[in-house]
């Protein structure tokens, strides 16, 4: 099995924005997110989503693990929107916006209106699952099919 190389700069640009962006949009739904595996599976969503329908943005490699789908890449980019303090963990309320952290994304307007077909594909994702109970959210990411190569087994097989 070939091993995937690092992402680029311009990849790693593009996750930060928009995983910034997810954050964000879950928030200001009122369904800020609390649990880094619902984060983990909410970024999985959208990214299968995206792949689905041929549009590349997010760039996480996901490996199988207990609770799911996991990308250490993703859980390190949630570090460093912490230290750029563009986002905060608030141990009640789960991953909260900054003030710095919500001018980016309104200074991003452009950005957003250019690529809103994955913006969109985020909206539906954080419409639909960030507030569904872990359990069920988990119990949907398991009876998903494998998305890429490979026998179509269930996630959790």
């Amino acid at each position: 099995m070939k091993r995937r190389r690092g992402r680029t700069l311009e990849e790693l640009m593009s996750d930060l924005f928009l995983l910034l962006y997810l954050i964000v949009d879950a928030y200001k739904r009122g369904k800020a997110i609390r649990e880094e595996t619902r984060l983990q599976k909410l970024v999985f969503l959208v990214e299968r989503e995206m792949l689905a329908k041929k549009v590349k943005a997010f760039d996480y490699n996901f490996i199988r693990l207990t609770f799911g789908p996991y990308s250490d890449e993703l859980r390190r980019d949630v570090i460093l929107l912490l230290e750029c303090n563009l986002i905060y963990d608030d141990p009640s309320r789960g991953l909260i916006p900054t003030k710095k952290g919500l001018k980016l994304i309104e200074r991003m307007k452009d950005f957003i209106n250019k690529y809103y077909e994955v913006i969109k594909i985020i909206h539906r994702v954080n419409e639909k699952y960030a507030d569904m109970p872990l359990e069920k959210l988990l119990e949907h990411v398991y009876s998903l099919k494998r998305p890429l190569k490979g026998p179509k087994v269930t996630i959790k097989k």
